[in-house]
């Protein structure tokens, strides 16, 4: 949850204060953060976010994107288009065509490029 609140403020570009009333009005921030039902009242305090930063170290966010990007890699070479671009080549898909220009992910993109520990 700390990790999903602190890439909501991010994009969002809002205060602490913002942050938590924005996931409190929202069902879909909830879900994201992985609660189970909307709530009306706000999962935690907006100083729990000074906290959340302080708590997460630059090193295991770099960690967590690598493994999404890792993953979302590993997903599109097991797409069905993936693999009948594979075939009709004659080779084995070792990795998924380029995506640059088209908004899909590029190897080594940051997902979480906003992020910034502060302190």
């Amino acid at each position: 949850m700390a990790l999903g609140a602190l890439i909501i403020k991010e994009r969002l570009g809002t205060s602490d204060a913002e942050t938590v009333e924005q996931i409190r009005e929202n069902p879909y921030l909830q879900y994201f953060l992985g609660l189970h039902e909307y709530g009306d009242q706000a999962p935690f305090d907006a100083s729990m976010l000074s906290h959340f930063r302080q708590r997460l170290s630059l090193e295991l966010v770099n960690q967590v994107n690598a493994r999404i990007v890792e993953a979302a890699l590993a997903a599109a070479q097991r797409t069905p288009a993936a693999q009948n671009e594979a075939t009709t080549r004659g080779c084995w898909v070792d990795r998924p065509p380029s995506s640059a220009g088209r908004g899909g992910i590029r190897p080594g993109a940051v997902a979480l490029e906003g992020f910034r520990r502060s302190g």
